[in-house]
């Protein structure tokens, strides 16, 4: 039961990183970073002050 937990959670994150990262326009595997503890936290600093890729392409289209 631990073990079937444990694989949820990991497949939580991962699914959740993966769609964050994809979404700011970053590369997806980029998403499995939120698995690991220290990164995750240097991920999270890194996703709130870059430019986002995403927003570079909003800018050309206007």
């Amino acid at each position: 039961m631990g073990l079937a937990i444990l694989i949820f959670f990991v497949a939580l994150i991962s699914y959740s990183g993966w769609k964050v990262c994809t979404r700011a326009g970053f590369q997806s595997w980029l998403g499995f970073a939120f698995l690991f503890p220290v990164l995750n936290v240097f991920l999270l600093f890194y996703l709130a002050e870059a430019e986002w890729p995403i927003d570079k392409q909003n800018i050309n289209q206007f």
